[in-house]
């Protein structure tokens, strides 16, 4: 079982909320913003909690705080930054719209972690779930390499 000293926390909160028209993560859920019950939530779990944001109203949660390496690439250039930043060799991904991840949803991960793999996603319904997942920052430059046709065009 892996322990907290190898795992960063990292949010991905850099979404351009087309849909929803506001800042998902400053929803509030329990009257606290969906962030705030998403960093709970690693913190717990985590040496530490970074995330990925070029918004500055984030800086509220006194976290460390890094935009995309690739401007308006998607989640996966958010992850990249993340794996980029990050000090160790586990980190726990989630999206900040998260606020019921737990202990109970981070076990199975923890537990399949691996020399093997390099990710571990859950799964529901027989869809993989990308950004509640434990990557390991060794596939920072196999994403760097699915991100190139992106940084390029």
């Amino acid at each position: 079982m892996l322990n907290a000293a190898e795992i960063t926390g990292i949010i991905l909160a850099g979404g351009k909320s087309r849909r929803m028209k506001s800042d998902k993560a400053f929803l509030t859920y329990q009257d606290r913003p969906l962030i705030a019950h998403v960093i709970e939530a690693l913190e717990a779990v985590t040496s530490e909690v970074i995330l990925v944001s070029d918004d500055n109203r984030y800086d509220v949660f006194n976290k460390r705080r890094f935009p995309d390496l690739l401007e308006d690439a998607g989640p996966l250039a958010g992850l990249y930054t993340g794996l980029y930043h990050s000090e160790t060799p586990y980190n726990l991904v989630l999206g900040c719209d998260t606020p019921l991840v737990n202990q109970t949803v981070f076990k199975p991960l923890f537990s399949n972690a691996s020399k093997k793999y390099d990710i571990v996603q859950l799964a529901s319904r027989g869809r993989t779930m990308p950004l509640i997942a434990l990557y390991k920052r060794t596939c920072l430059d196999q994403i760097l390499d699915l991100l190139q046709p992106i940084g390029t065009a």
